[in-house]
C-alpha cells in the first residue's frame, strides 16, 4: 500500500496557499485595474470579464483530459508542479502591466489571462490528482484533503489584508503614487511564491508519481480529442446540471469580490477597508465549511445545500439595505459567506472529482 511521508502531511498544501493569494488578487481587484489603472470603460472592462470567464470555463471542462493523457519525464502529474507555475507567472504578471494604447492593454489583458488561466487549471487539477496519488488509505486521504482546504483557506484570509497593502506600498514606493507599478511588482511576488510553493509539493511527492511505461496499442486506444471530451460531458445531463449550478454560484461569488473594491472606494470612500471587508468574508467562508458536515447531519445534504445558498442570498440583500453603515455590511456579507461556506463545503470533493472528467471518456 502506498503510504505519505511526513513532509507530504506537513506541508503539501503550501503551493495552494501562495495560490490562493494569486486567486484573491485577480477576483478583488481586477475589474478596478481595468478601469482604474487601464482607464478602460466599463463597457471594455465588462467585456473582458465576458471573455475570459467563458475562456477559462472552456479550459477547465478539458483540463482533467490533458492531464490524464500526460505522461512526463517527471510523472503525469508532478511534472505539471515543475514547469505550469512557472509559465503561468509571466502571463499572470503580464496581465498586470500596461503597454501602448487603452485597446492593446485590453488585447494583451485578455491574451495574458486566458494562457495564464489555462495553465492554472491545468496544473492545479494535475496538483489535486497528485494529491490522491500519494497514498491509497482513506483516512490519509482524508488527511491531505483536510490539509489543502487549510492551506487555501489561510492564503484567502492573509491575501484578505495583504494584497492591498503590498499594491499601496510598492505605488507609493516605486511608482510615485500610481497605482500600476504597485499591481505589478506585487504579482511578480505572488507568482514567485506560488511557484516555491509548487516546487515544495515536486520535491517532497519525489518517488510517487512515476512515469508510466504503456503499449504503444495502449496510448493509441486512450487517445482522446478535445472533441471528444466535449461530446462525453454533453453525454452526462446530470453533470451539466451540476456544473452549471456551480458555474452561477461561483458567478455570483466572484462579482461580490469585484464590488467590494468599488464599495469601499466610491461609496464608503475608504480604499484601504477592502482589507477589512474581504477579511470578514473570507472568515465567514472558512467558518462555514468547517461546520458543512454539523448542518448535513441535521439538514441533509440537499436540505444544507439550499439552505446555505438561500442564506446568502439573504444577507447580501439586507447588507444593500443597511449600506453605508460599513460595519453592519461587513457582517451582513461575513454572514452570507457563512452560509455559502456551509453550501460551498458539499461541492468542493465533487469539484476535484470534476477535474478528471477524463474519466467519463475512456
Amino acid at each position: 500500500m502506498i503510504r505519505m511521508n511526513n513532509k507530504i502531511k506537513n506541508f503539501f498544501g503550501v503551493g495552494d496557499m501562495f495560490f490562493s493569494l494569486m486567486v484573491t488578487m485577480e477576483l478583488a481587484f481586477m475589474m478596478v485595474f481595468l478601469t482604474d489603472v487601464l482607464k478602460l470603460n466599463v463597457a471594455m472592462a465588462g467585456t473582458i470579464v465576458s471573455i475570459t470567464s467563458m475562456g477559462d470555463l472552456i479550459t477547465a471542462f478539458i483540463a482533467g483530459g490533458i492531464v490524464d493523457k500526460s505522461d512526463f519525464k517527471w510523472g503525469k502529474y508532478r511534472s505539471w508542479l515543475l514547469f505550469g507555475p512557472a509559465i503561468a507567472t509571466i502571463f499572470f504578471v503580464l496581465e498586470f502591466t500596461q503597454f501602448g494604447s487603452e485597446m492593446t492593454a485590453a488585447v494583451i489583458f485578455t491574451i495574458c489571462y486566458l494562457i495564464s488561466h489555462t495553465l492554472w487549471n491545468i496544473f492545479y487539477t494535475a496538483n489535486r490528482a497528485l494529491a490522491g496519488a500519494v497514498t491509497d488509505d482513506p483516512t490519509e486521504r482524508a488527511h491531505i484533503s483536510g490539509r489543502i482546504a487549510a492551506w487555501m483557506n489561510a492564503g484567502r484570509i492573509i491575501g484578505s489584508k495583504l494584497i492591498i497593502v503590498m499594491i499601496m506600498f510598492f505605488a507609493a514606493a516605486f511608482g510615485g503614487g500610481g497605482q500600476l507599478i504597485g499591481y505589478t511588482i506585487t504579482a511578480v511576488i505572488l507568482g514567485v511564491l506560488m511557484c516555491v510553493g509548487y516546487f515544495i509539493h515536486f520535491k517532497i511527492t519525489d518517488g510517487y508519481d512515476l512515469p508510466q511505461v504503456a503499449a504503444k496499442e495502449a496510448v493509441a486506444k486512450q487517445t482522446v480529442t478535445v472533441i471528444d471530451m466535449f461530446k462525453g460531458v454533453g453525454k452526462n445531463p446530470p453533470l451539466i446540471s451540476v456544473l452549471f449550478c456551480d458555474f452561477m454560484r461561483l458567478s455570483g461569488y466572484y462579482l461580490m469580490l469585484a464590488l467590494v473594491a468599488y464599495y469601499c472606494k466610491i461609496v464608503l470612500k475608504d480604499p484601504v477597508a477592502i482589507g477589512n471587508m474581504l477579511l470578514f468574508i473570507n472568515i465567514g467562508c472558512l467558518l462555514g465549511s468547517l461546520l458543512s458536515k454539523t448542518f448535513v447531519i441535521k439538514f441533509g445534504t440537499r436540505g444544507t445545500s439550499m439552505l446555505g445558498m438561500a442564506g446568502a442570498a439573504v444577507f447580501m440583500i439586507v447588507a444593500m439595505l443597511v449600506s453605508p453603515n460599513a460595519m453592519t455590511v461587513m457582517v451582513c456579507l461575513g454572514l452570507s459567506q457563512f452560509c455559502y461556506g456551509v453550501s460551498f463545503g458539499l461541492t468542493y470533493q465533487s469539484l476535484c472529482q470534476f477535474s478528471h472528467l477524463c474519466g467519463i471518456f475512456d
